[in-house]
């Protein structure tokens, strides 16, 4: 069976580019489902790949309150974040986890 990730990105939406790479560093991954949706702590998501939840909250609630406002928008049987500053170093970063 295929492991299966909910991935949440938490971002306030001033790195952009670092934006850019820690998505497309999770959309990378191999052997493993990726849904992933990127939470904007006081600020709205926009021109995420196809796929990508956005999940816009009015006011920035933190990091672990702005996290777990993006786990009900994925789907997977496990749950990992990652900050908008931070990437995977590898493509099979996630199925090593998985292995664990």
């Amino acid at each position: 069976m295929t492991p299966r990730f909910g991935c949440v990105v938490l971002t306030q939406g001033q790195r952009p580019d670092d934006l850019r790479r820690a998505v497309q560093s999770l959309l990378s991954q191999r052997g493993v489902e990726v849904d992933a949706a990127v939470v904007g702590n006081a600020w709205e998501p926009e021109g995420l790949p196809d796929g990508v939840h956005a999940v816009g909250l009015p006011e920035n609630l933190g990091i672990p309150a702005g996290r777990n406002a993006g786990v009900p928008h994925v789907g997977g049987d496990i749950v990992f974040f990652l900050d908008d500053d931070a990437r995977l170093a590898a493509d099979d970063a996630l199925d090593r986890v998985a292995g664990i």
